[in-house]
This record gives C-alpha cells, sequence and structure tokens, in this order.
C-alpha cells in the first residue's frame, strides 16, 4: 500500500518530543521521536488518568480526533530529522491502519515505535504485531492493577523474549499508581518489579530492560515509599526508575546491569552518556540501541505540532 493511500484514523493530535518524556530511556542519547496521539476509547479499558496520555481512553464525542495521510507523516518525520514515530496514547497495534502504516515506513526507511498495554497485548492476541515491519521500540505499560489477572513472570518474559527475538528495543512502564497510596498498591507494586526481575534472570540477555514508575502525580510521601520498594527489590542487573515529575527522575544516574558501573546521568529528565558510543567501557555490554546524536541539547523538547 502506497502512503498517499494509507490514512491513519482517531488520532487525537501530534509532538516533537525528547525520547525520555516517552520514556525509552536507552534507546538514543539526545533523540527525537514524533509522537502521534492514539484514541482507543473504543476498547472499553479504564485508562491510566493521572498519565499524560489519559484522554485517550475517554469517549469520542469529548475529542477533536483527526485523521492524518501516511504521506504527511512521513514527510513531517523527514522534514524534523527524528529517531522514529511514535504510536503513544492508547493502543496502536489493533488498529487496522498500524500493518500498511508500519509498511510505508519501512519502505522509507523510518523507524516505528509503539506503546502497547500488556493486557491488552495478552487479551487481544497481538503478539505477531511485536513483528511489524520496522518495528524497532516498544513501551510496555503495566497498570498496577492487572497484577491480578495475569502470571506477571509469564507475561513479562513472553513479551520481552519475542521483543529480543526480533532485535527491538523495550522498555517497561508501571502506572496506575493512585494517591494516597495503599499497602495493597505498594504491594502489587513491588510485585510487578519482582516478577520483572525474575523475568530478566530468565532470560540472561546482556541487552537492558529498564523499568520505570509513573509517580509524577503523587504527594512526596508517596514517592518516597516508592524510591524504598524500588531499593528493596531492584538489583544491580535491573535499570530501574521513578518518574518523580516532568523535569525529575530518581536515581539521576544509569548503571551497567552487568558490571555495575555508571554509564549515564541525568540532567532533568535527559540521559547524558558517560560512554563514547552504545557499549559499557569497562564490560562491552550493550547499553544504547544507537549511538549519541551529534547536537546534544541541553534541555529536553516537547512540542505539539501539527501536520496537515
Amino acid at each position: 500500500m502506497s502512503s498517499d493511500s494509507c490514512f491513519l484514523r482517531e488520532v487525537i493530535g501530534a509532538s516533537l518530543t525528547s525520547l525520555e518524556y516517552i520514556p525509552l530511556t536507552l534507546y538514543r542519547p539526545y533523540g527525537l521521536s514524533l509522537v502521534l496521539w492514539i484514541w482507543s476509547g473504543d476498547l472499553g479499558v479504564e485508562g491510566c488518568n493521572e498519565c499524560p496520555w489519559s484522554d485517550a481512553y475517554d469517549a469520542k464525542e469529548s475529542l477533536d480526533l483527526i485523521e492524518i495521510q501516511a504521506s504527511s507523516i512521513v514527510k513531517r518525520g523527514k522534514e524534523l530529522n527524528i529517531d522514529l514515530i511514535f504510536l503513544h496514547g492508547g493502543e496502536p497495534l489493533y488498529k487496522p491502519w498500524f500493518s500498511c502504516l508500519s509498511d510505508v515506513l519501512a519502505k522509507e526507511g523510518i523507524n516505528l515505535g509503539v506503546k502497547a498495554r500488556l493486557d491488552i497485548l495478552l487479551k487481544y492476541g497481538f503478539r505477531e504485531a511485536l513483528e511489524a515491519k520496522g518495528l524497532k521500540a516498544i513501551l510496555v505499560e503495566v497498570p498496577q492493577r492487572i497484577s491480578l489477572e495475569f502470571n506477571m513472570e509469564s507475561a513479562l518474559t513472553e513479551v520481552i523474549e519475542r521483543a529480543f527475538n526480533r532485535d527491538v528495543y523495550i522498555e517497561v512502564l508501571i502506572t496506575d499508581l493512585i494517591s494516597p497510596l495503599d499497602s495493597n498498591i505498594k504491594d502489587r507494586t513491588r510485585d510487578i518489579l519482582k516478577q520483572y526481575r525474575i523475568a530478566i534472570d530468565h532470560l540472561r540477555q546482556l541487552k537492558p530492560v529498564p523499568i520505570g514508575i509513573y509517580a509524577a502525580h503523587l504527594e512526596e510521601h508517596d514517592i518516597l515509599s516508592i524510591r524504598k520498594i524500588i531499593r528493596e527489590v531492584c538489583s544491580e542487573k535491573t535499570i530501574c526508575y521513578i518518574i518523580e515529575s516532568n523535569k525529575r527522575i530518581y536515581p539521576d544516574y544509569i548503571k551497567c546491569p552487568t558490571c555495575g558501573i555508571e554509564v549515564a546521568k541525568r540532567s532533568d529528565i535527559l540521559v547524558i552518556p558517560l560512554i563514547k558510543d552504545t557499549k559499557c567501557v569497562s564490560c562491552g555490554s550493550q547499553i544504547f540501541i544507537r549511538e549519541p546524536r551529534k547536537i546534544r541539547r541541553r534541555f529536553p523538547v516537547n512540542t505539539p505540532i501539527h501536520l496537515y
């Protein structure tokens, strides 16, 4: 299918965004993405009310949705010199236009990334969509409440392994934490982190798989509770972090999951590499998917843009 005959429907809007805002922590330092925000209110699921994409699951009548031609996305992406097109917000993998867009972008040599909720990914059987042409990155959202519905270790192992087999960068984000945090939410968050650790240890891969917790809306004492949990659960072989605000991510450093030396630091939310290319200087393990951009921005970017 040509880019002129491929249309994306039910799009909320678009933005030029630093990768750390998505978040894709280790995809490419100083990298940029053209983010398309996708509506999925017809799935009948409750979205993360406190996340930046909360309206992606709202009723259609409350939003001014647009239709965008794939050729317009290709043109704008090349003009902006982005590192990838990222489909965010709702669940793009189940959209009927997803396969035509992935084909178009692959032909144009433009990398594609998607956000997918773990429960939707498993419930609707979209595992095969992880093999789409041009797919280079996936952010797996794990709402804390779904930990009661699945075997977390098995689910995370399957999705991470499929991504590894297709050489797709993968990152996990725990969402849906509600303030004030009660013991049930803390226990579920702790359990997801533990099952994630088991999955990572089981796969025994050198590629790091960061896991974050979205907590920008929480009170300070609740954030401190989450910090305590990741100190208890996360090991030196895991890259765990907390999004505490749109300018603060804890901890402010990233260590190699193989040998433990610091390979990057944070400036606000930006990832500043302490290595010259993509690999750890001490043990040779791969840290970043792509080499840092030559233009090294001092401030993150997150700007709405028009495509039509």
